[in-house]
């Protein structure tokens, strides 16, 4: 399966540096996508979400969802600490793991997410992850706490994943934090 993949970044109002990043990365096996959500905003966050992006760049990703997590928070160890939703995507197979405040949203398929706890990097009590198997018409849609969760799915059906993410972020960004989207959408049956 392949995947359309859109991302959308905004640091605060007033701001002009971002604490939150969008993770994509693709490699011959699988594709991680996600995003790390550093803990405040301005520059000592966004020193944060550098140090995860960079070590995202180069994190093994053969042993699993959550040794990727795991790993992330021992990067980030000694920093001011963030949240994080990380997927991998492998064929029609979705590994995901979150931890702290951030939102993970798939449909039609009903994905049982449940995430963690803590702050990656300071305080980390167990990563939990989810699988699923996921169909040619389904969407993720992963966004960070800057980015007000009352929204369905259906009201952004038809649109690609950039206009999804511009749309989201237009109608349910907080103006008070960065704000991060990421969609991704598993491609379309051929006719």
């Amino acid at each position: 399966m392949k995947w359309s993949i859109g991302t959308l970044t905004r640091p605060r109002i007033g701001e002009t540096q971002n604490g939150d990043c969008p993770v994509v990365r693709h490699t011959d096996r699988v594709t991680l996508v996600g995003i790390v959500d550093a803990l405040g905003h301005g520059s000592a966050a966004a020193r944060v979400a550098d140090i995860a992006t960079r070590h995202l760049e180069q994190a093994p990703l053969d042993g699993g969802i959550e040794s990727v997590m795991l790993d992330l928070h021992q990067g980030l160890a000694g920093t001011r600490g963030a949240a994080a939703i990380l997927c991998l995507l492998k064929d029609d197979d979705l590994e995901g793991c979150g931890v702290g405040h951030v939102f993970f949203r798939c449909g039609p398929t009903r994905v049982p997410a449940v995430l963690g706890e803590g702050v990656l990097g300071a305080r980390l009590r167990r990563v939990r992850s989810f699988t699923s198997k996921l169909q040619r018409a389904d969407r993720i849609v992963l966004t960070s706490d800057g980015v007000a969760p009352h929204y369905a799915l259906t009201d952004f059906q038809g649109l690609s994943p950039e206009r999804t993410c511009s749309e989201i972020m237009m109608r349910h960004g907080l103006g008070h934090d960065d704000a991060t989207v990421v969609v991704v959408d598993a491609e379309p049956k051929s006719a």
